[in-house]
């Protein structure tokens, strides 16, 4: 009899929290968008245990599987949310409300009705979304 273990963020393994695997995560996001998913891998300066806790940006926006595999919201997340000099989230980038990465999650969804969100241009994206990303957040 085979055992595995799985080490979740949360400490305990629910049924679709893959994303807070702690190994796989961050393998997939390599894998699928290579240097262009840095930003959500950075662990905050002077973390103790960087490799134990995901970020809350990396988290907000790993709970919906279409929005961590599509290069246009890993691409738009990061022009959202980063540091452009240093890589690094910017603060309030884990807020909630207007302009967050839940609600970016939220309008994505809502555009994926009308259009390809997988292959569409971040440049695209960005002006597709409403005014609550507005001069904050661009």
């Amino acid at each position: 009899m085979q055992s595995s273990i799985a080490v979740y963020s949360s400490g305990r393994p629910r049924r679709r929290a893959g994303y807070r695997h702690l190994a796989r995560t961050p393998w997939f996001l390599v894998k699928t968008h290579g240097e262009r998913c840095r930003y959500l891998l950075v662990s905050r300066p002077g973390d103790s245990a960087p490799l134990s806790r995901q970020s809350y940006l990396l988290d907000q926006l790993a709970a919906r599987q279409f929005v961590i595999s599509s290069p246009a919201l890993v691409g738009t997340a990061a022009r959202l949310y980063t540091d452009q000099r240093t890589g690094q989230p910017t603060r309030g980038a884990g807020a909630k409300g207007s302009g967050s990465p839940r609600r970016l999650a939220i309008i994505a969804n809502q555009l994926s009705l009308t259009y390809d969100i997988h292959d569409l241009p971040v440049d695209r994206l960005m002006k597709l979304l409403p005014e609550e990303f507005g001069a904050r957040w661009r």
